[in-house]
């Protein structure tokens, strides 16, 4: 029973991280003045996500006064800029200014009044608008800041960027802006991720990580955002060379877009996340040395559950793979100098993780699109409603568990146990190496957990497979959890072929270690997380 006993202790502590890394608690309308409050901000969506409002539109134009109206309140220069371009309806940025008193830069927060016309736009963008009013209102209540900050309220963003192309182009302050700071949403609910930096990041996020109570950040997505066909203002402004840091929460993505993207759906925790950043940072970039701000180094970093904060130089990465892969090296000649590795194990084993690699990957296709056709006649966002739901993830992670489960089990069986250790650490050694040089930044998802993993693999090759053989792996599961989520909400079901061999390679190395003798019951192993995984479905859909 010991590899069940270990797999109960390992995804115990999955359900956990992922309960754990969780948005900050909304604050009430009575909380102190000088902070951020979501409840505050609230009152502002509730005004701005009435009704569909796009870009050209009566509705949308009553949104422009009452931002417009609000950031005057607050002591903001306020202009409403204008821009036509051979276009059908002028573009009309707010564009509010308010001057710092020793300015050595200009900061600027920038989110999007209009929304799509399918919805009225309460997380896309209004939860972020909201926000900046509840900045705006927030920063009137203490003194002002050193450097210059600008609100820019975006118009057109979703008919193509409109308003970010006007303001880089033709606004008098384009050329004025020291950093950017931009607040979209891809859904109702969840963290509000810092997913995308401008290159040589290093000082920017050291700013984020020094004001962020509960960080949500990593390397690895903005590695695979440059690589998915999304976009926002950001896009613009890093296109005109403006450093920056983009946010986004991306959890409920069914309501993406939707009639149902309303005030009553929008998570109060989300809209407090993105003030926490917005204010914080509006704080600590204001009051710094923008001159001193450097853009020549980029960072790898990432947050483990909100609780903590790591980062290094992104130089780093190839010295410490280097010595990761001669860890790997090390523990392999350690197997072979005590006689329990041999070459044709060792290739038994290897073709074992592939065939885990590539289960996983046509597990996920056959699941995606059993889904996506199953679901098509009863919801309209099929596709979102199963990546935004943790259920559906659930689902997605056992059958990747059980073919993981499946194939070691098997292998273990015909004598062939620690051939899969070594073949699987091998394979994860290449994807490391593959990591570094290919995914900047992204590294260190591979590269931490198997540093921690490595005593329990280096013992499982050798006499026998020790009783704490499952601890080591949990880095690896507090790590990886969250951030599997964040994948699949992230990158959908139209790429899950693509992540979920990572998954596999995740899953692969403690089932090979776990189960090296084949000592499990294999029918509860691979059984136990197929019917798991039909209860992820089964729940998930029944709560669409």
């Amino acid at each position: 029973m010991r590899p069940v006993a270990g797999w109960i202790v390992l995804l115990a502590a999955a359900v956990g991280s992922i309960l754990l890394a969780a948005p900050p608690a909304p604050k009430p309308e009575a909380d102190p003045p000088e902070g951020f409050s979501a409840g505050r901000a609230m009152l502002h969506v509730e005004r701005i996500a009435v009704r569909p409002h796009p870009w050209g539109t009566a509705a949308n134009r009553l949104v422009r006064d009452y931002v417009r109206a609000g950031l005057e309140r607050h002591g903001f220069e306020v202009r409403v800029e204008r821009s036509h371009a051979g276009l059908p309806a002028p573009v009309e940025n707010v564009v509010a200014l308010k001057r710092g008193t020793d300015s050595t830069g200009l900061v600027v927060l920038c989110a999007h009044y209009d929304s799509v016309a399918a919805g009225p736009g309460a997380g896309d963008d209004g939860a972020a608008v909201g926000a900046l009013l509840e900045t705006a209102r927030a920063l009137s209540e203490a003194p002002s800041l050193r450097n210059d900050l600008l609100l820019l309220v975006t118009d057109g963003e979703e008919a193509g960027l409109l308003g970010a192309k006007a303001f880089t182009r033709a606004d008098p302050l384009a050329d004025a802006v020291s950093v950017v700071l931009n607040f979209e949403a891809r859904g109702i609910s969840g963290r509000s991720l810092m997913f995308e930096t401008s290159p040589g990041n290093r000082d920017l996020v050291a700013h984020y990580a020094a004001v962020m109570g509960r960080p949500a950040a990593c390397s690895l997505m903005t590695a695979f955002y440059r690589i998915m066909p999304r976009t926002t203002d950001f896009a613009i402004f890093r296109k005109a060379d403006y450093a920056g840091l983009n946010f986004a929460f991306i959890g409920g993505a069914v309501h993406y877009h939707a009639p149902t993207d309303t005030p009553a759906n929008l998570s109060p925790a989300s809209v407090q996340h993105h003030g926490n950043a917005m204010l914080g940072l509006a704080r600590r970039l204001g009051n710094a040395d923008l001159r001193t701000l450097e853009h020549d180094e980029d960072a790898t970093y990432f947050d483990v559950l909100g609780l903590a904060f790591v980062q290094y130089p992104l130089w780093l990465d190839w010295p410490l793979t280097g010595l990761c892969v001669l860890a790997i090296l090390l523990v392999l000649w350690r197997a072979r100098r005590r006689g329990t590795l041999d070459g044709r194990g060792f290739g038994y084993g290897a073709w074992t993780g592939v065939r885990i690699l590539a289960s996983c990957a046509i597990v996920a296709g056959a699941m995606g699109y059993v889904l996506l056709q199953g679901l098509a006649a009863h919801v309209s966002r099929g596709a979102e409603a199963t990546t935004s739901d943790p259920w559906f993830f659930a689902a997605f992670a056992c059958l990747f568990l059980a073919a993981a489960t499946g194939w070691t089990a098997w292998a273990a069986r015909r004598g062939h146990g620690h051939g899969v250790i070594a073949g699987v650490l091998a394979l994860w050694g290449l994807v490391l190496v593959a990591a570094t040089a290919f995914l900047p930044g992204a590294s260190f998802l591979f590269l931490w957990p198997l540093v921690f993993a490595l005593p329990a693999i280096d013992a499982a090759l050798g006499a026998r497979v020790p009783s704490w053989a499952a601890a080591p792996f949990l880095p690896l599961v507090v790590l990886g959890a969250p951030l599997g989520l964040l994948l699949l909400q992230g990158m959908g079901l139209t790429l899950a072929m693509v992540h979920a061999p990572i998954f596999g390679l995740f899953l692969g190395l403690p089932a090979a270690v776990l189960d090296r003798d084949g000592a499990g019951d294999a029918r509860l192993l691979v059984g136990l997380p197929l019917l798991l995984a039909a209860a992820g479905v089964a729940v998930g859909v029944l709560q669409l």
